[in-house]
C-alpha cells in the first residue's frame, strides 16, 4: 500500500516539475521572441515620387493595445548632406495591414488598415534626432492590432545598399503601453554624400533608447 501511494506522489511530484520547467522554457522562448521586425527590397522602378521604390514588410507583437505608429530610422545620421539632398517620397497611401476578422465590423474592407508616411531628417517626437520615416495609420475604429503584418511602400532617389550584419537599421514601434525597437533586415538608401555613413551596429542603437 506505501508503496502504491509513493509510486503515486512520485509521479505526481515529476508531472509538476516537468510541467514548472516547460512553462518557464517556454517563457523564456516568448521573452526572446522580437516585438517588431522587418524585411526590406528594393528595385529601380522609374518612378516619379523617386528612382527607387523601397518595400518594407514588418511584422510586430505587442500586449494590449496594437501600434499607434512605426518608424523607419534609415542610418543615415552621419550622412553630412541628408538634409539637403535626400527626400523620401509616398503615395497618399503607403501600405496596409490586415486586421483579424474578429475584431472587424463584419464587412471585408474593414479588415485592412491603411497607412500614410511622412519624413524628417531630424527625427520625431519619441525618436533619435536622426533621419526617420514615420508610418500612422488612417483614423480608423479598426485600427491595427496588437500582433500583425504590414507591407510599407516609400520611393527615393538614393540607390540601395544593403544594412550591416546584425541589422543595423531599425524599426521603432509607439503603442499606449510604450515604445519597442526592432531589427530591419535587407536594403535601405544609401549615402551619396562626398563623406561616407557608417552604419550603427545593432548593440549601437540599442543603447539610444535606454
Amino acid at each position: 500500500m506505501r508503496s502504491k501511494r509513493f509510486r503515486l506522489y512520485f509521479l505526481i511530484f515529476t508531472f509538476g516539475v516537468v510541467l514548472a520547467l516547460s512553462f518557464v522554457y517556454t517563457a523564456n522562448l516568448r521573452a526572446e521572441e522580437p516585438c517588431l521586425q522587418g524585411k526590406t527590397s528594393a528595385w529601380r522602378s522609374g518612378d516619379p515620387l523617386g528612382e527607387w521604390t523601397y518595400h518594407v514588410l514588418v511584422h510586430w507583437e505587442s500586449e494590449g493595445a496594437g501600434p499607434e505608429e512605426f518608424f523607419i530610422l534609415l542610418g543615415l545620421e552621419e550622412c553630412s548632406c541628408v538634409c539637403d539632398r535626400f527626400e523620401a517620397a509616398f503615395a497618399e497611401t503607403i501600405g496596409y495591414s490586415m486586421n483579424e476578422p474578429g475584431i472587424s465590423t463584419g464587412n471585408s474592407a474593414d479588415l485592412y488598415v491603411h497607412y500614410r508616411g511622412e519624413f524628417s531628417c531630424d527625427g520625431f517626437p519619441g525618436t533619435p534626432a536622426v533621419p526617420v520615416i514615420r508610418v500612422t495609420p488612417f483614423p480608423d475604429p479598426n485600427g491595427p492590432g496588437p500582433s500583425g503584418t504590414g507591407e510599407i511602400v516609400f520611393h527615393a532617389n538614393w540607390p540601395p545598399e544593403p544594412t550591416v550584419d546584425p541589422p543595423g537599421a531599425y524599426l521603432m514601434m509607439q503603442t499606449p503601453a510604450g515604445s519597442c525597437v526592432g531589427a530591419l533586415d535587407g536594403v535601405l538608401p544609401g549615402c551619396r554624400c562626398a563623406t561616407p555613413v557608417r552604419r550603427e551596429s545593432w548593440s549601437d542603437t540599442k543603447k539610444r533608447f535606454r
